[in-house]
């Protein structure tokens, strides 16, 4: 009897540490998620859907047309973003030039 007892304070101990593991890697992944920031406008479409990097979205986006009647059908139409408003992408360098020796 006191064998099964010390299985199964054995196998809940192994559980427990199993799902606190679980949660912690889930709650870190979503705070790295978080904290890195992504080139993303207000429009919700990166900086590569814009012209010129700066200029009008060249996207389509998903919106909902009601009909005469009941229901209504999603319809692609074009992006209203006239222009990227997101954070800025580094566009120079500075680099040391490297000498031989």
């Amino acid at each position: 009897m006191l064998d099964v007892v010390e299985y199964l304070v054995g196998g809940s101990l192994v559980a427990a540490g199993y799902l606190a593991g679980s949660w912690a890697a889930r709650k870190t992944a979503a705070k790295a998620k978080a904290a890195s920031p992504q080139p993303i406008c207000p429009c919700t479409h990166s900086i590569g859907h814009h012209k010129d990097q700066k200029g009008a979205c060249t996207s389509q986006v998903k919106r909902r047309e009601f009909r005469n009647g009941p229901g209504y059908i999603e319809v692609w139409v074009p992006c209203g973003c006239l222009h990227y408003s997101g954070p800025e992408l580094l566009s120079t360098f500075m680099v040391r030039e490297l000498k031989d020796g």
